[in-house]
């Protein structure tokens, strides 16, 4: 098992064990062809040994074998906001069925395709999106992160309305929004979003905290805050290496940090690989914001 993070300053995607000891490999450079990256987001991996990259500055989804960087390398999208087009792309996601969604967040949508050429292209978005006389409208804000449950539903966090909305299928069937407000007690900013069964746990970039949601989509959620003062400045996304293990990339702190959780307990840090190695040592990364876990490498 590996976890691949992106290094938003650096432009590459970096390899670590899954203890977080140190890292194994980089992948790419700034720039615009073949094995290069604009400011990379997003990561997701699928289940023939793809790496999939929100490439978000350069407008476009990236897949690769870490085996064979630059000779799988496979690009899609240009920039704009019709078909085949992105506006800073800064999540990408491989649900169970293999299916690609991505977060257009500039275009303020969520597009689903069913691989990189493009096919099966269908889009949720732009739509008018939450306002503060109608904070509850469908429609996004600034969707920046993607996860599916064990039911195929796919939750996408929404920062910028506060909120963390869950859809059944990419035509807004079974649009159900948790948040601004949870159990009475406001969102701030989720960013991050995995889902461990029927748990849904969320990286809030305003509490500087992992918040897990109770009760996920029923309309009377609760949750609950998690994480040790300090561990977490400003978090950005999360991944799930397993139920009671999750990653999360910090690029204010310039940290990797691994909860683990014992069920009622909560979620801990258990693990955190920071950036500066020793004085005089050339740093790990410097902003690490895409995460994701894969098995084939």
């Amino acid at each position: 098992m590996k976890v691949y993070v992106s290094d938003r300053r650096r432009c590459e995607v970096i390899a670590l064990p899954g203890d977080l000891a140190d890292v194994d490999e980089r992948f790419g450079a700034r720039g615009s062809g073949i094995g290069e990256f604009e400011r990379p987001r997003g990561l997701a991996s699928d289940d023939v040994n793809q790496l999939l990259v929100a490439d978000a500055g350069n407008h476009r989804i990236v897949s690769f074998d870490p085996v064979d960087f630059v000779g799988s390398w496979q690009e899609y999208g240009t920039f704009g906001s019709g078909v085949d087009e992105f506006d800073t792309p800064t999540a990408v996601h491989v649900d169970e069925k293999g299916v690609i969604w991505i977060a257009d967040t500039g275009n303020r949508r969520v597009v689903r395709v069913d691989s990189l050429s493009g096919s099966g292209w269908a889009a949720l978005g732009p739509l008018p999106g939450p306002t503060s006389a109608d904070p509850d409208a469908i429609g996004f804000l600034a969707p920046t992160s993607l996860a599916h449950d064990a039911a195929g539903r796919i939750y996408v966090t929404d920062g910028r309305a506060g909120r963390v909305v869950r859809i059944d299928e990419i035509g807004g069937w079974g649009w159900s929004a948790i948040g601004p407000f949870v159990g009475g007690v406001p969102l701030a900013a989720p960013v991050g979003v995995c889902a461990i069964g029927d748990t849904v746990l969320v990286v809030d970039v305003r509490r500087s905290a992992l918040v897990e949601i109770l009760d996920a989509g029923t309309g009377v959620e609760t949750f609950v805050e998690h994480g040790a003062a300090g561990v977490l400045v400003m978090p950005s996304a999360m991944a799930s290496e397993s139920s009671n293990v999750v990653y999360v990339t910090d690029p204010r702190a310039s940290v990797i940090v691994q909860f683990v959780t014992e069920g009622a307990g909560g979620w801990s840090p258990n693990t955190t690989l920071s950036s500066i190695v020793a004085e005089g040592e050339p740093r790990r990364f410097d902003e690490p914001v895409g995460i994701a876990i894969a098995h084939f490498a």
